[in-house]
């Protein structure tokens, strides 16, 4: 090859070199722009902070113990359904454990922070040294029924006949079961009738109508179902007695810890009770408890009527029946079941109910 032949060779090779990388630098993207977080703007090369926003609550778990379900959770069933729970941040969860005396245990023992029991055995308890006290309630009248076989037909029917209750020793059922033929009917055991345990309301029901006993106290729904069934309705706690039903505990380090939940908590039960004491809300407010309690529609509506528009057993502002709470006091004092409370100041702080207002 000619030496004039090379030198053009070469110069064309530079040229296109020179043009290729010319054309590369060209092409070059510009650096790529940071990413936009929400509430950031670039102004003057500049990015503005996102202002701070409220922190949502931080949701607080309460887990309540119970004998088993009954109508007397309407409130508590409520606020569960429709979201007044969650609207004061706390997650509710409630479990039946099978006697009350099981649900108290389990709040001293802290496998759950509150119960729904009767206040009877919260006193006890409370009176035994329990570092607890009482802060809320539901349902404020006992809504109990003494309901025998077809062929009792009065409370002076039973005399000679074996009643049922859950434990013939000094629990709440046969307390009220033994007040009510006193006062009503001048009976008393041993003597006039014989008293003998069957267990929880279920059971007693079934002993009833098998035949085991004559006659025994029991409440929503299983009054309305023995009503239906053939049974005869002798005496009810609504009209003849006033004694504080339910009450809302917690151990006292608990509350000191957690007064703001407490507070809400008590709050989403009272909206619970004006949402089904609403005649707006009755439908759904049975369809509710038709669930909760797998109990037919007739059932429910009768236990809506006696409990909701008749009896109207459920607090009215989160707290409990002062002069009923009163009255169980004195009923356990009679027993002789209390060595150390005496009044309602020893069991009750209103400060959370009061606080629950604001």
């Amino acid at each position: 090859m000619s030496k004039n032949r090379q030198r053009f060779l070469l110069t064309v090779f530079l040229i296109l070199a020179l043009t290729t990388w010319i054309a590369g630098c060209g092409a070059q993207a510009p650096p790529s722009e940071p990413l936009k977080t929400s509430g950031e703007s670039k102004t003057s090369g500049e990015t503005k902070p996102t202002p701070e926003q409220p922190k949502a609550k931080q949701p607080v778990t309460i887990r309540a113990a119970s004998a088993a379900p009954v109508a007397g959770h309407w409130p508590i069933v409520a606020a569960m359904e429709k979201g007044f729970f969650k609207d004061e941040g706390i997650i509710f969860e409630i479990s039946a454990v099978g006697t009350e005396a099981k649900s108290v245990q389990a709040v001293v023992a802290g496998a759950v922070e509150t119960a729904t029991p009767t206040a009877f055995p919260i006193i006890r308890a409370i009176d035994e040294g329990g570092d607890l006290v009482i802060v809320a309630a539901a349902q404020n009248k006992a809504a109990y029924t003494l309901v025998a076989r077809p062929e009792i037909k009065d409370l002076k029917s039973l005399k000679g006949k074996v009643i049922g209750t859950d434990n013939p020793g000094p629990s709440v059922i046969t307390m009220i079961t033994a007040k009510i033929l006193k006062d009503l009917a001048g009976m008393k055991t041993p003597g006039d009738y014989d008293l003998i345990g069957t267990g929880a309301i279920a059971d007693r029901y079934a002993a009833l109508t098998k035949g085991a006993v004559s006659a025994t106290l029991i409440g929503p729904p299983w009054d309305a179902r023995g009503q239906k069934e053939g049974m005869n309705l002798l005496a009810d706690t609504i009209s003849n007695m006033n004694v504080q039903w339910h009450g809302i505990f917690f151990k006292k380090d608990y509350l000191a810890k957690n007064e703001q939940a407490v507070v809400g908590f008590i709050r989403a039960i009272r909206r619970g009770t004006e949402w089904v004491s609403s005649p707006a809300n009755q439908d759904e407010a049975v369809k509710m408890m038709m669930k909760y309690l797998n109990q037919p529609e007739d059932i429910i509506r009768s236990n809506y009527k006696l409990l909701v528009q008749e009896g109207k057993v459920f607090t009215t502002d989160g707290g409990p029946d002062l002069n009923g709470l009163q009255n169980v006091i004195d009923m356990l004092k009679e027993a002789g079941q209390l060595k150390k409370v005496s009044n309602v100041k020893d069991v009750y702080d209103s400060k959370y109910v009061e606080k629950a207002k604001q």
